[in-house]
């Protein structure tokens, strides 16, 4: 956030040169006062603000690593399906959608964002989609949303190409569209059709499509799947201790993850797009102390054209080098 410009105020004066000096010395004084206290900073509501400015060092009490019953408690709980989808666009604008419950009398509400997440507009779905479990940003004005709606909750389709301002269902693009309903966890959509979950062990909480063919799933056993040629096989799994989100970058796989010794808040990691199982490379820690990093906090991770968005809880933040700094 840019800091207020400060206002210089001077006047010529023919009093001795002491009295001018200690006169400036006031006013200087003043101003400095004055923009502390009307810095939005000193100003703001708690409610957390979205940054793409690099997280100041956090206090060595800050970095400590969490207690060996803490990291215990959140490795062990299983992770529950989003209740919330982000998908960006760029470092500054993206949308959101609450997951919501297919029920009579349910709405569903798209959200977007053009300034990192700071503030967000808000436009009702006109369709009969009232359930999300896939969002997707095409560019600034499109997005589509896959979830259930009608009177029997059937999986559906929804666009808009106008930012929100009018939506249409297309029925015949759902088939050609990765998903995961959270109300079948044991079946994953791919562009070739449903495919059995690889995580027989749990089930399916996150899916990232990287394309038609290449997708990530993370299941609630903190196990990672890829598959490359569009569920018709997976790899074996990697556990990822700690993961609670994943989102595909240009290809590759990123990751959110808690309880690491090194991150006291969400670390960021790097996997590549294949089938051999290789473990993530360190990219960045988001420490910031309004990320929820608790067991069972809903986190949210999008990626695109360089940056990573990150929501947990009421927070958003974002990176503008990858998840490197927030």
């Amino acid at each position: 956030m840019a800091a207020d410009r400060r206002r210089r105020r001077g006047s010529r004066t023919k009093r001795p040169l002491l009295i001018a000096g200690l006169a400036a010395f006031i006013i200087v004084d003043a101003g400095l006062v004055g923009y502390a206290l009307l810095r939005p900073d000193a100003t703001a509501s708690s409610k957390p603000v979205a940054s793409t400015q690099p997280l100041p060092s956090p206090s060595p009490e800050a970095t400590a690593a969490p207690s060996a019953e803490a990291s215990s408690e959140r490795k062990a709980s299983a992770l529950q399906a989003p209740s919330l989808y982000l998908s960006a666009v760029n470092s500054a604008e993206a949308f959101r959608v609450k997951a919501g419950v297919c029920e009579a009398g349910a709405a569903l509400e798209l959200e977007k964002t053009i300034d990192g997440g700071a503030t967000w507009a808000t436009f009702p779905v006109t369709t009969d989609l009232v359930s999300a479990f896939r969002l997707q940003a095409i560019d600034s004005s499109y997005a589509f949303i896959v979830g259930s709606g009608g009177v029997t909750c059937d999986t559906g389709l929804t666009a808009t190409y106008s930012s929100g301002a009018g939506f249409q269902t297309y029925p015949d693009r759902v088939a050609a569209a990765w998903y995961l309903n959270p109300a079948v966890p044991t079946t994953i959509h791919s562009p070739s059709g449903d495919r059995v979950s690889p995580c027989s062990a749990s089930t399916a909480v996150s899916l990232a499509p990287a394309s038609d063919t290449s997708a990530a799933v993370l299941c609630a056993d903190r196990t990672l799947f890829q598959t490359i040629d569009a569920g018709a096989s997976w790899s074996d799994s990697l556990a990822v201790p700690g993961a609670v989100a994943i989102t595909d970058s240009s290809g590759e796989y990123v990751l959110a993850s808690e309880g690491l010794a090194d991150c006291q808040g969400l670390a960021i990691s790097e996997i590549p797009s294949s089938v051999t199982n290789e473990e993530g490379v360190p990219i960045g820690c988001a420490g910031n102390e309004t990320l929820p990093t608790s067991a069972g906090e809903n986190v949210t991770l999008a990626a695109s054209s360089g940056s990573v968005w990150l929501s947990a809880g009421d927070a958003t933040v974002v990176s503008v080098d990858g998840g490197v700094t927030w």
